[in-house]
């Protein structure tokens, strides 16, 4: 939920920064952009925002919901005398390895996580107020196309004809344009998303401006201007706490209305311009309509400022040079690349899918009879075939919580900070019960990642510091590198993750030293990971179990085989709305080893 709010301030900011860029490349290059330039370089803001939601949130969509309605209405507490059941996971999977769990719980939510619902409860009732209103709108639209009549004036269809005939409309789309009187407006309007209908108030019918009032309008028709328009309230309606979009859907309209102006211009004889002016002057500023809360509509209507602007624009109308055209397209190009690349998006949620390089060399295979009625995934790297084994591509993609896992990697940040060293990882216990009897004593680096003892990890993130801790993650690039919230929980199902396959490759980089670390910090870990032997081979491994409202859903077992001749590398991730723990994991993906030959 936390990640949620975050990104989504992030991507606010990014889309002011985007604004304000659009806004000086509108004021330094005015005169070499053209009018459809200065009106369509504004829809950037939208596409960029839709462009990413489609590649990054709706694959996750239904997984954060689950988890976010999970995480706010699922099953509450247990009484007290009952508590350490309820939040609390012990399974001993050997004498070797221990799968402690324990959750922070609705006590132990973070004030950032606090506010982040609170955050997204306003950013919900402003949107739901906003579109309600839009809703109203369209409501309100509806009825008065309804409640309009035809034109009476004898010479009116053929007018309307000789108008469509001029901007070269299509017989069949013009087919579709209704005209109609309403004694409700007082200024002409266009509305209709996919019918799009021009009301005419009752004197305009007869008014000698009539050709230059069906010019503009047919032209907002043809610009699909009313359906443009909606899509900039939605927008406008998702961003309601943004004063930078609300500063950008006012300009929108403004340069609606020079765009329109201008492609209407370019039709008439220079004579007539002149008439057009006087045409936009007469009903520009009257009130389009009774309620202020059609705000979809578009029309010939402008503020004093705004048509001031407009006039001036007509009276020194000049056709655009092709130079100005090509310059244009390249400008919209380049924000269309930049707004695509740079504005953060939902698809960088923590709960995003890794894309992996297109040279890995996966291969598929269906492991689905081990996992019973869990969902999951597991990888496995052979080291000998250089080879991803792959059950469930996507589930293997998507970052979860590491839980107890990214414990390997915080007690190498330490190492490698000098918090602890391979020969001295001794951490005293201050003398406060944990749940775990094991957890109430002492401890080092190998007893602390067997038995999987919070407090230890939790010192050694709080000695290094939230800053060493992040440049860590991003040095090994550890997931989505997300440490934001409370430095004692960012790892329990929290703003921390990472995917199965990255897992995987995490632990490979580690095998091979990719990040040039000190050789005895990795032998280190190595150590403490280590599991057994059998046959030669050694087995290392780490679990891990996530819990929410005092269910087990996410359960990880990773680790490698390695002998003389070979390296396995596995990730084990399992899913379930309880029972889906590390202990879990660990026995299967044992028992895949094991029909693998691996060990």
């Amino acid at each position: 939920m936390a990640d949620l709010v975050f990104y989504g301030l992030r991507h606010s900011i990014a889309l002011a920064l985007l604004i304000l860029t659009i806004r000086v490349i509108k004021k330094v290059f005015a005169k070499k952009l053209t009018a459809h330039a200065h009106y369509y370089i504004w829809f950037i803001l939208p596409v960029s925002t839709i462009m990413t939601l489609l590649t990054g949130f709706f694959p996750n969509l239904g997984h954060l919901l689950n988890n976010g309605i999970h995480g706010l209405f699922g099953p509450s507490a247990l009484p007290a005398k009952n508590a350490a059941a309820h939040f609390l996971s012990q399974t001993a999977i050997s004498d070797e390895i221990q799968d402690f769990a324990v959750e922070a719980g609705s006590a132990g939510r973070s004030i950032g996580e606090v506010t982040a619902v609170f955050l997204l409860v306003v950013w919900t009732a402003g949107t739901l107020l906003m579109l309600s209103r839009g809703l109203w709108g369209s409501l309100q639209a509806r009825r008065l196309i309804q409640g309009a009549r035809p034109p009476r004036q004898p010479a009116f269809d053929e007018q309307l004809s000789q108008c469509c005939d001029l901007l070269g409309m299509k017989a069949s789309f013009a087919s579709r344009i209704s005209v109609g009187v309403s004694p409700y407006v007082s200024s002409p309007i266009t509305l209709g998303f996919l019918r799009p209908c021009v009301l005419l108030p009752p004197s305009a019918s007869s008014d000698p401006d009539l050709p230059y009032i069906l010019l503009h309008e047919l032209t907002h028709c043809k610009q699909r201007d009313a359906a443009l328009n909606l899509i900039m309230r939605l927008f406008l309606a998702i961003n309601w706490f943004n004063p930078f979009v609300h500063y950008a859907v006012k300009r929108i309209s403004q340069d609606r209305e020079v765009c329109c102006d201008h492609r209407v211009l370019r039709l008439l004889e220079p004579q007539q311009r002149s008439d057009y002016g006087q045409a936009v002057l007469n009903w520009a500023f009257r009130p389009a309509i009774a309620s202020a809360s059609l705000v979809s509509a578009v029309g010939m209507r402008s503020g004093k400022q705004e048509l001031y602007r407009r006039i001036e624009n007509i009276a020194a109308y000049q056709p655009f040079a092709l130079s100005c055209h090509c310059f244009s397209i390249t400008v919209l190009a380049g924000l269309v690349f930049c707004a695509l690349t740079l504005v953060p998006s939902a698809h960088a949620l923590s709960g995003q899918s890794l894309q992996p390089e297109p040279s890995l060399d996966m291969r598929i295979e269906d492991l689905s009879p081990y996992f019973d009625d869990y969902e999951g995934s597991f990888v496995l790297y052979d080291g000998q075939q250089a080879e991803y084994v792959i059950y469930q591509e996507s589930a293997a993609k998507r970052r979860l919580s590491p839980d107890s896992t990214y414990k390997i990697y915080s007690g190498l940040a330490a190492l490698e900070a000098g918090e602890i060293t391979a020969k001295s990882s001794l951490r005293s216990w201050d003398g406060t019960p944990h749940p775990f009897p094991e957890w109430n004593q002492s401890q080092d680096l190998n007893s602390a990642m067997k038995q999987s003892v919070n407090w230890y990890f939790q010192g050694l993130d709080k000695a290094l510091g939230i800053q060493k801790l992040q440049d860590f993650y991003h040095r090994i690039k550890y997931g989505n590198e997300n440490l934001n919230s409370d430095i004692s929980n960012y790892w329990m199902e929290s703003s921390l993750k990472i995917s199965p396959l990255e897992q995987v490759m995490l632990l490979k980089d580690l095998h091979e030293n990719k990040w040039g670390l000190k050789a005895e910090n990795i032998q280190a870990v190595k150590d403490a990971l280590r599991i057994s032997e059998n046959s030669g081979a050694i087995l290392s491994g780490k679990t891990g179990t996530g819990m929410v409202n005092g269910r087990k859903v996410n359960g990880w077992f990773i680790g490698y085989v390695e002998s003389d001749a070979d390296l396995y590398i596995f990730a084990l991730n399992l899913q379930g709305t309880d029972g889906a723990s590390g202990a879990r994991a660990m026995e299967i993906a044992l028992e895949i080893l094991r029909d693998k030959g691996i060990w």
